[in-house]
């Protein structure tokens, strides 16, 4: 793996733990993986060396310095940024097929409500097409793909002025 790429997946995996679809531990490997592409310095070699058993609570105190030591912005956790970097994130595992469509309507109900994103209500009146599905003669797989539309869409474009992740 290269550096960018290892510096991809590092933002990646953050966004991930954020969303709680990775773990702690995830982020450590994913510091591993940056540094052994050569990419890093000091700080990204502490985080590279949290234990598992350690790794919630030594993660959370590292990651903002190994963050920065790795050339990536720091999104402080539940942050608009960090909610939009977990959002986009998500989306990728929907259009990779790593979780299924109806994960990410349920997630961005229970996660993002406070957030102004029509993106939001869009995926909120999916989660309820998916309720209703049985009722209003609209089936599961055509409520799918109009969540893999969103999806691309969230990947894709800015949300109400904040930047795809890849773009900050």
């Amino acid at each position: 793996m290269n550096a960018e790429s290892a510096r991809e997946n590092l933002r990646e995996t953050i966004a991930l733990w954020h969303a709680h679809e990775r773990t702690a531990f995830d982020v450590v490997l994913a510091a591993c993986d940056l540094l052994a592409a050569g990419a890093g310095g000091m700080a990204l070699c502490t985080l590279a060396a949290v234990s598992p058993g350690n790794a919630e609570q030594e993660v959370r105190e590292l990651l903002a310095a190994a963050v920065r030591d790795a050339r990536l912005p720091f999104h402080e956790e539940g942050s608009a940024a960090a909610l939009r970097a977990a959002l986009e994130a998500k989306a990728r595992l929907v259009l990779s097929g790593e979780i299924a469509p109806h994960v990410l309507v349920s997630w961005a109900s229970e996660t993002l409500q406070e957030m102004p994103w029509a993106v939001v209500d869009r995926l909120n009146d999916l989660e309820y097409e998916y309720d209703l599905a049985d009722h209003t003669g609209r089936g599961l797989d055509e409520v799918a793909a109009l969540v893999m539309a969103e999806a691309r869409q969230v990947v894709d474009l800015p949300l109400d002025g904040v930047p795809p992740a890849a773009a900050t």
